[in-house]
């Protein structure tokens, strides 16, 4: 029997689920560095900077997926991280209001990102824009938002790698 190669035996699913393990634990990290902020005491602001934080994930997740992979591999991963977030919302209480709320986070950030304009630019604005939905005008959302969009570049590229040996 001949050794598979990985990219012979590319499972989306797979991919999918490893890639949203990867930016939940991010974003579990970021919450983590957040609750030890003397300024941010609410228990109501971490939940909703909790929630801002893993639609940015996820924001970052379908933008650098489309960029890193072809269009056939890009296409059914994207499939693959739908239904599971399509799981997420169905297990939510609120379905349609948070199916609205991703809807209008992922149009605020890929408006930023696809503008003609520096990339330090568009972290400056990912931050500020990630602040405003969270309610909070706040250094440390100004600089997660870039943080976690290179972070799930790094996630995204590690996968292409060892897809491609």
């Amino acid at each position: 029997m001949g050794q598979r190669r990985h990219n012979d035996i590319f499972n989306p699913n797979d991919a999918a689920l490893l890639l949203l393990k990867f930016t939940n634990d991010t974003v579990v990290d970021f919450i983590k560095t957040l609750k030890e902020e003397p300024s941010i005491e609410q228990h109501s602001q971490l939940l909703k900077i909790e929630s801002e934080l893993t639609f940015f994930s996820w924001f970052a997740l379908d933008f650098w997926v489309s960029k890193s992979f072809d269009k056939e591999k890009s296409q059914a991963i994207r499939d693959a991280l739908t239904i599971h977030l399509q799981n997420f919302i169905v297990e939510s209480q609120d379905g349609q209001n948070v199916v609205n709320t991703i809807n209008e986070r992922l149009e605020a950030y890929a408006q930023i990102v696809n503008e003609e304009i520096e990339d330090s630019a568009k972290f400056f604005r990912l931050g500020h824009k990630l602040a405003d939905f969270c309610d909070l005008q706040h250094p440390f959302l100004w600089i997660t938002a870039p943080e976690i969009f290179t972070s799930v570049l790094k996630y995204v590229s590690i996968l292409v790698e060892k897809m491609s040996t």
